[in-house]
């Protein structure tokens, strides 16, 4: 998901706000059939000043977090302790 917001706030400056998000979600086929979830998200604001119509000047600040986690299935550890136990 995308969204972005700019406006004139002033005569000669404008802002301007950007958000990413993103999900995924996966699972692989192979053994031991791992799943993972992985979440980003990325929020970006600016100001820029415009000195006349061929010259401006901004600035831009940007926090980004990602979190992702990976499950092992349960199965690989009963059988383990099964054979071993």
């Amino acid at each position: 998901m995308n969204a972005e917001y700019a406006a004139c706030v002033y005569e000669y400056f404008d802002l301007g706000f950007s958000l990413n998000y993103n999900v995924n979600e996966g699972i692989k086929m192979a053994h031991p059939r791992p799943t993972s979830n992985d979440r980003e998200i990325n929020f970006n604001t600016g100001l820029a000043y415009h000195f006349d119509e061929k010259m401006s000047l901004g600035i831009r600040a940007s926090v980004y977090d990602n979190v992702e986690h990976i499950l092992i299935a349960r199965i690989l550890e009963l059988l383990l302790q099964k054979l071993f136990y």
